[in-house]
């Protein structure tokens, strides 16, 4: 591939792959959605390189609350492995044309 990484503002990526000042950016599939880096970018690798971790945090006078079958779902959830738990979505395989 031959890149040379080129240190910019994240605001100002978008133009910069706009005009071809860079030939492409490294971003977490829901970073390329939001930011739709899809617009000017031709190609998404999906490399699955970015890896987050979540914590699961609730107040306990509102977890108490909750009914124990909720609960339950909910902690069951939150347990389950990534594979299971996330599949990718529309931004990949319905991305729209650039233009």
């Amino acid at each position: 591939m031959g890149g040379i990484g080129t240190p910019l503002a994240f605001g100002e990526v978008y133009l910069a792959l706009q005009q071809k000042v860079l030939d492409g950016a490294e971003n977490s599939p829901a970073l390329y959605w939001t930011s739709k880096h899809w617009e000017v970018s031709k190609v998404y690798s999906l490399t699955e390189q970015f890896w987050s971790v979540s914590a699961f945090l609730a107040n306990k006078k509102w977890w108490d609350g909750l009914p124990k079958d909720i609960q339950a779902e909910m902690v069951g959830r939150a347990r389950r492995p990534r594979s299971t738990s996330w599949t990718p979505t529309s931004p990949w395989k319905t991305r729209p044309s650039a233009s």
